[in-house]
């Protein structure tokens, strides 16, 4: 009876919802704009500056969730002046205790340590700079907490001689990791399904005549520099792998491991996968005046029927985005379908994101459509303009959201409205429970960002560094539906042109 009841109750709703919102978005009155302009814009970089380069050798171990690596660092000093102290990021020491700075932080993101496989780790077991004299500076590790002196994700040596203005020092690093449970952060592993980011001891960033290299908050992401990527992947043989940049090598190994060499150029960061049960699917961007991308989607089984519609999704990403930006320049891209439970939906990485989807999934409130089309389109801001992400979010995010909206509406037409029932985390959009969807009612474009407004928008300013904002709902405000409403706001001022010359200026100009 109870059954029936809220079957009874789920038509009611969705009738009620079908009467309550009949909000109907028209078709766009724009398209996509000609690559080629008509009018002058700055020209694209051909390379980045390549001030972080790293090869890396790493060894997975499934069962103990361990990495062990060793990474070169040549890094070449732009700021003008000599340096003896360089800071380190050791991101997964936010799941080391319960004190750290993400896990007392609020939201989801934040490190919740509950049992035993939660927690997390990077032990630097070497640190040395090369060249002559070689030099020991693992006794002169220290942890930089300006405002927890519990946390530990940022570490820094000092050198006893200085690296000059223009000069490269070279840094040979080893570590072990421990990987945390895929539930806690944005990495980890659940089952056999491994998300391997924010990995390995990475190099704050000379900015504005200091060391920016902030411990791992709660509501922050990334912010590093540009450079060249050398991987060598070692894990037992019967994994699918992904990861940023292009296979270069794979051979095998006489103690039942492969090992995988990838490389990328011009990215700032290194991201990576792996799992037994990827179903791994190809897919190619090849449209007229772009340059081509090989797609890959790693797949969950159970997702096998979503198939055309994630690669669909990332080419909407690849064209539109590109349109109004600036064209995607590395020839592949990886999309990841998250395992159930992993917390590794929705994110972006260099050439590679994960997108996030249910078993059921109507087309009409476009999962995996959306969530794709996002992170396929952090390549673009994220990952080619990369902004600081730490002080200024809204620069990423927002645009992103901003051009989301945009690319959905233009390619797949206005997104329906409905529920999701019987499942944990429910709600409009989530991508769990079984979808409701009201017939014939659509989300007007923007809507989304106006509703969370219209609940908490006075609550902070917009342009603020991410731990700084008085929640974390107040994040992702000002992060993500703000800026958002904000561009298309000025969007319908200037006209779709104007803005889409505005943008094309910006992210040629501050490419790389």
């Amino acid at each position: 009876m109870r059954w029936r009841t809220s079957l009874l109750a789920l038509g009611s709703l969705s009738l009620l919802a079908w009467s309550l919102a009949p909000v109907r978005a028209e078709a766009p009155p724009w398209g996509l704009p000609p690559l080629e302009a008509s009018y002058p814009l700055p020209p694209l970089p051909i390379r980045s500056p390549r001030i972080a380069n790293y090869t890396i050798e790493a060894r997975l171990d499934p069962v103990k969730h361990t990495v062990d690596g060793t990474l070169v660092l040549d890094w070449r000093n732009t700021s003008g002046t000599a340096l003896q102290d360089f800071p380190f990021h050791l991101y997964w020491n936010a799941f080391r205790n319960t004190l750290s700075t993400s896990a007392r932080g609020g939201g989801r993101r934040a490190a919740r340590l509950k049992e035993e496989r939660d927690y997390g780790w990077i032990d630097v077991r070497s640190i040395r700079l090369l060249g002559e004299p070689e030099e020991d500076l693992l006794p002169t590790l220290r942890y930089v907490t300006p405002d927890n002196p519990d946390d530990r994700t940022v570490a820094q040596v000092r050198t006893s001689r200085s690296v000059a203005a223009g000069s490269t020092a070279r840094f040979r690093i080893e570590w072990t990791a421990r990987i945390p449970h895929g539930h806690v952060g944005r990495a980890g592993w659940v089952h056999d399904y491994n998300f391997i980011v924010q990995w390995f001891p990475k190099i704050g960033v000379w900015w504005k005549d200091a060391w920016n290299c902030h411990p791992f908050y709660a509501t922050t992401e990334f912010f590093s520099d540009f450079g060249v990527y050398d991987v060598n992947l070692t894990l037992p043989r019967g994994f699918v792998l992904g990861a940023t940049g292009r296979r270069t090598e794979r051979h095998d190994n006489p103690d039942g491991t492969e090992t995988l060499r990838y490389v990328q150029e011009d990215v700032h960061d290194f991201a990576w996968t792996a799992s037994r049960r990827f179903l791994d699917r190809q897919g190619r961007f090849d449209d007229p005046g772009y340059p081509p991308v090989d797609i890959r989607l790693l797949l969950q089984p159970e997702h096998a029927h979503l198939s055309d519609r994630y690669i669909a999704a990332t080419k909407i990403a690849l064209r539109s985005y590109g349109a109004w930006s600036a064209p995607y320049p590395y020839p592949n891209i990886t999309v990841v379908d998250p395992a159930w439970g992993s917390a590794s939906g929705g994110m972006e990485y260099p050439t590679l994101l994960t997108g996030g989807a249910s078993v059921f999934a109507p087309p009409a409130l476009q999962s995996p459509e959306g969530v794709t089309i996002h992170e396929a389109g952090h390549q673009f801001w994220y990952g080619l303009v990369a902004n600081n992400e730490f002080e200024e979010a809204w620069l990423d995010e927002g645009f992103n959201s901003y051009h989301t909206a945009k690319a959905a509406l233009f390619a797949l037409g206005p997104q329906g409205w409905g529920r999701r029932y019987f499942g944990p985390g429910q709600g409009r959009g989530r991508s769990s429970g079984i979808p409701v969807v009201a017939p014939g009612v659509w989300l007007a474009r923007g809507e989304e960002s106006r509703e969370g407004l219209r609940a908490g928008g006075r609550t902070d300013v917009m342009a603020r560094k991410a731990w700084e904002y008085r929640t974390a709902e107040s994040y992702r405000i000002n992060s993500y539906g703000k800026p958002s409403l904000t561009m298309q706001t000025l969007e319908g001022l200037v006209g779709d042109e104007t803005m889409t010359r505005i943008l094309r200026t910006y992210a040629r100009r501050y490419r790389f």
